[in-house]
């Protein structure tokens, strides 16, 4: 191994990261898990309803033991969330001069599906598919951080295969197998001597197939309470992808143009915990809370492949705890629900670096159905995220840029769900 400074002297730039603070994780827990799956449930309960879910579909996701628990014996649901972010930074120390880059984040659109089969009373299979991570930046070329990054895109979509087994009337397991496919690219700008214009180093079209399991239990404590329980496993993200240099003339960056390159880290295990209690027959209260080990994404990896070198960037991440509550209330053909989470800081303010400015989170949700008959449900959900304060403070290639983030996201969505 040699370090990220001996070979780029981009500080810690170059390994992966970007705003996945901004979409919302993850799972997300103030990482990059995203607790908003397209669902009501997910969305409309700041997650709260996640490892409780026996109400739609997605239980395929959430929690596959809750799939033997849906009233009906088959159920799909389609929907998307539009997430839209706000991230300025207002700097105020800045020693290689530029701008504060204006709003850096850009608007997404996440898809999802699911569908559950209960088999017999002691038998279920799921499918689903979710955006599970992802967020994206474009600081712009002049930004004064622009050593550390200028442009990040993540991207993580999982495939779900989930199967649940009733033990008896009381408890549940599930176990889910998800493939998981990454993308990720980055810029960042290389400073030169003697007034030369800044180079680039461009990660570029990096993208790979990993596995992730989830294993479930949900136990009926009583006729009003249900308890559920959810373990996602760690996974090994390996991206291949090329390295490309521009207006870089120097060694080493003239052995590097063009070469192959591989881009690992780890996206942590969680382990989440949720209670469901019925105070009346409209109305019902969530409760959930989580542990994502964030502590396993802390190192880095990038490999030149062809040089057979890697560069290491300890981030010094911490695991995190996440807490929410929701109470869904039913009158007549309409369903309403409130929401709301927060979700600590994976990192310390002097650790956090511009590639991922991640910290605390607070999340504001609510979401409306309507039944459009004994089948069929729509629902509109809206979620607001605050992103922490972000403090930084960084030197990257002897440029020192400090200040802060003003950070906050929206999610909107809308979803059909089908019910036979």
């Amino acid at each position: 191994m040699i370090s990220i400074e001996s070979v780029f002297r981009p500080g810690h730039g170059l390994v992966v990261g970007c705003l996945l603070a901004l979409a919302h994780g993850g799972a997300q827990a103030g990482g990059f898990y995203l607790p908003e799956i397209a669902t009501p449930g997910s969305i409309g309960s700041a997650g709260a309803a996640n490892p409780t879910n026996t109400l739609d579909a997605s239980s395929a996701i959430t929690n596959p033991a809750a799939m033997v628990l849906l009233e009906e014996d088959r159920a799909y649901m389609v929907g998307g969330q539009i997430m839209s972010p706000d991230m300025s930074f207002d700097s105020d120390i800045a020693t290689g001069g530029g701008s504060d880059g204006g709003n850096a984040a850009d608007d997404a659109f996440a898809p999802g599906f699911s569908y559950a089969w209960r088999i017999d009373d002691k038998n279920s299979v799921g499918l689903g598919m979710s955006a599970l991570m992802g967020g994206g930046v474009d600081y712009g070329s002049d930004f004064v951080g622009r050593y550390q990054a200028i442009s990040a895109t993540l991207t993580g979509a999982g495939l779900t295969a989930s199967y649940g087994y009733r033990i008896n009337d009381e408890v549940s397991v599930g176990i889910g197998a998800t493939g998981v496919y990454t993308t990720f690219e980055q810029d960042i700008a290389i400073r030169q001597p003697m007034g030369m214009p800044d180079g680039r180093v461009s990660l570029e079209d990096l993208d790979g197939w990993d596995p992730q399991f989830t294993l479930g239990l949900t136990w009926r404590l009583n006729p009003k309470t249900l308890l559920g329980f959810v373990y996602r496993s760690k996974a090994e993200i390996e991206l291949d992808g090329k390295l490309e240099t521009r207006n870089l003339s120097a060694p080493p960056f003239t052995l590097l143009d063009g070469q192959d390159i591989t881009l690992e880290f780890d996206a942590p295990e969680v382990y989440e915990i949720g209670l469901r209690f019925e105070l009346d027959a409209d109305t019902t209260l969530f409760l959930e809370a989580d542990i994502e080990r964030f502590s396993q994404f802390d190192q880095n990896y990038l490999t030149v492949d062809n040089l057979g070198q890697s560069i290491v960037l300890d981030r010094d991440w911490e695991d995190t705890w996440r807490v929410s509550a929701a109470i869904l209330k039913r009158r007549g053909p309409n369903l309403f629900a409130w929401g709301i989470g927060y979700d600590s800081s994976p990192v310390d303010d002097e650790d956090r670096t511009f590639d991922l400015p991640a910290d605390e989170q607070l999340r504001l949700a609510f979401a409306w159905g309507h039944e459009t008959g004994p089948e069929t449900q729509w629902a509109l959900t809206a979620e607001y995220i605050w992103l922490g304060e972000n403090k930084i403070d960084q030197t990257a290639q002897g440029v020192r840029a400090s200040g802060e983030f003003d950070a906050s996201m929206l999610i909107v969505g809308a979803n059909f769900e089908r019910r036979f």
